[in-house]
């Protein structure tokens, strides 16, 4: 006898009681509560240089430069809320979740810095729910093993994705991402 999924899923409200009282973070991905595990110094390295490049194309606002210690709610279709740690949001407005105000919803620009670990949920289910969020414009993947950014776009038509190893990546908010500066000097 199988399990149904649907009745052992966890919703967003159960998630966000677990997750006020967890001394770790965790995000809501698929019904279940997958704890976040601590990241590589090459991460967060690659982490900081992003937010370097992408905090001065903002000026003085109104958008807002997050980073991973901020949780997003993203209403994901037939699945309804879950939740995540994108590794940097970009935010236009001030609005937060209905049920929960330190949950920011509707992004314009999401990045994740990919790992051994996750590099799988964010190519696969977390690109599938990024890309449901109706403000959101880009959504840029960067490997952690290999220079490359991928960034999936939001035009007239529908989204494209774009793949650069070389040269530099020019974000709509201005931000020029260097791979040679990115991935420069980096620990293995």
């Amino acid at each position: 006898m199988s399990a149904n999924p649907s009745r052992w899923a966890v919703d967003f409200i159960e998630y966000l009681r677990f997750e006020r009282e967890a001394a770790e973070r965790h995000e809501l991905i698929d019904g279940e509560i997958v704890a976040m595990a601590g990241a590589s110094r090459r991460h967060n390295l690659l982490c900081g240089r992003l937010h370097d490049a992408i905090r001065p194309s903002l000026g003085a606002g109104p958008c807002i430069l997050e980073r991973s210690d901020q949780r997003l709610g993203v209403n994901a279709a037939a699945r309804g809320w879950v939740g995540y740690y994108p590794d940097l949001s970009v935010y236009c407005s001030d609005e937060t979740h209905p049920v929960d105000a330190d949950t920011r919803v509707n992004p314009t620009l999401l990045v994740e810095v990919t790992s051994r670990t996750t590099e799988k949920k964010d190519r696969g289910v977390k690109l599938e729910d990024y890309l449901q969020i109706d403000a959101l414009r880009e959504y840029l993947i960067v490997s952690h093993e290999r220079q490359e950014l991928e960034l999936w776009t939001r035009g007239e038509a529908g989204w494209t994705r774009r793949l650069v190893t070389e040269g530099a990546l020019t974000l709509a908010s201005g931000a020029v991402l260097a791979i040679d500066v990115l991935y420069a000097n980096l620990p293995q």
